[in-house]
């Protein structure tokens, strides 16, 4: 077999920082197996309280997200879009916590391509604003 040909072109060290490489990933292995079988008894144990209590949790947390994406929606997240100056870029920039920016040229056809590209990750992306501003109208 391949595997015992390789062994026999290894000297012992390697042989043997193999074996310790082999040895160190089986011990952790161990450690996950157990780390799972602890969650699975955990899980086995549940009753109909513990579960309300997290279908209670999966409901608040889901609230949430709503709540938060209608608040980014209003922001102005879920479209590409181009601010006019200067100034309503900066507006836009501080009411987002993440802003993606394509200072574009009017004349340059991979913009286009760019603009297109954008479109598509604003509506997947809805916790990042995505805006567009012609850069040679506004020099920064």
């Amino acid at each position: 077999p391949l595997h015992t040909s390789i062994f026999k072109n290894m000297n012992a060290h390697q042989q043997q920082l193999l074996e310790s490489v082999g040895e160190g990933i089986l011990k952790v292995a161990e450690r996950e197996e157990k780390k799972l079988d602890q969650q699975l008894k955990q899980i086995e144990n549940l009753d109909e309280d513990d579960f309300e209590a997290l279908r209670q949790k999966r409901r608040l947390n889901l609230q949430k997200q709503v709540r938060q994406e209608q608040d980014w929606r209003q922001l102005g997240h879920g479209i590409y879009s181009e601010v006019a100056d200067t100034k309503d870029f900066f507006n836009a920039a501080k009411k987002s916590s993440r802003m993606v920016a394509h200072f574009y040229r009017s004349v340059t056809p991979r913009c286009e391509i760019v603009d297109a590209h954008l479109t598509k990750l604003a509506a997947t992306h809805i916790e990042t604003k995505f805006v567009k501003i012609d850069a040679e109208k506004n020099p920064f």
